[in-house]
């Protein structure tokens, strides 16, 4: 399995977008925190001024994305790391189980344990169809990028196999969902 180079997806419309919208990704954190960590204003800074911080630290964010694209046993990842979701729900749809995933040990449900029955995927990346652009850019993100250790499946895309458990219980082998 080959990892892209994250620098990739680092283009003048990507920190663009970043800048307009005031968040790392879609459903990421505001980039203040960076500014206000960096002793700056993000609305007291011109457009160019942040632009520049802005590719200056995406490029950098980048490499330090490249080196640790690693498993919860500090490897690089591979066809063989394990990913994980943690789904509190009534019940799961297994033709749409989801596109966020995590690498194994950093998953958890953003739900109260009361909504539901705790369901735990977990597969293999060799099983899966993984949006690099999406995994980069949530990896970029300043505030949750090295916490949720996010890997983004293709919406829709088929996982070939899957071991699913509820409530903690006995695994169950599934094959043929769908992301």
């Amino acid at each position: 399995m080959n990892i892209p180079d994250a620098r990739e997806i680092i283009n003048d419309q990507l920190i663009d977008t970043i800048i307009q919208n005031g968040r790392w990704t879609e459903h990421g954190e505001y980039i203040d925190n960076f500014f206000r960590d960096h002793s700056m204003s993000v609305r007291e800074l011109s457009y160019n001024t942040k632009f520049d911080i802005m590719k200056k630290w995406l490029l950098g964010r980048a490499d330090y994305v490249n080196e640790n694209m690693l498993d919860q046993d500090g490897n690089k990842l591979n066809e063989f790391s394990i990913i994980e979701r943690h789904v509190i729900c009534d019940k799961v749809n297994l033709n749409n189980i989801g596109i966020f995933w995590a690498v194994a040990g950093y998953a958890e449900p953003h739900l109260s344990p009361n909504d539901g029955k705790y369901y735990i995927f977990r597969t293999h990346l060799g099983n899966v169809n993984i949006n690099w652009r999406e995994t980069f850019l949530s990896r970029f993100d300043y505030d949750l990028g090295d916490e949720e250790n996010e890997i983004q499946l293709i919406s829709g895309s088929n996982i070939d196999r899957l071991s699913l458990s509820v409530d903690y219980g006995k695994e169950q082998i599934l094959t043929n969902c769908i992301a």
